[in-house]
């Protein structure tokens, strides 16, 4: 099963389906815990979408905030 990647495109739509394509190949595969899961989805990221994950990880540290580390947090940012 091939995951697209996600470049950031502002349309709910292709969200939707790449975060439902994502579920389902977590599942499938067993991935399990949630940073597992959120490595992953940052692999399938690219253009504007990578480099706004980026930055915000890196605003997270700055802040000496916690990092996202619950897939559902994830699936909302």
């Amino acid at each position: 099963m091939e995951i697209p990647t996600f470049g950031g495109e502002v349309d709910d739509d292709k969200l939707n389906n790449w975060l439902n394509q994502l579920e389902v190949y977590i599942q499938i595969q067993g991935v399990l815990g949630d940073v597992n899961k959120i490595s992953f989805a940052r692999l399938k990221m690219d253009g504007h979408a990578l480099i706004w994950w980026e930055t915000h990880v890196e605003t997270l540290k700055y802040e000496n905030q916690p990092k996202v580390y619950s897939w559902e947090e994830f699936k909302i940012f």
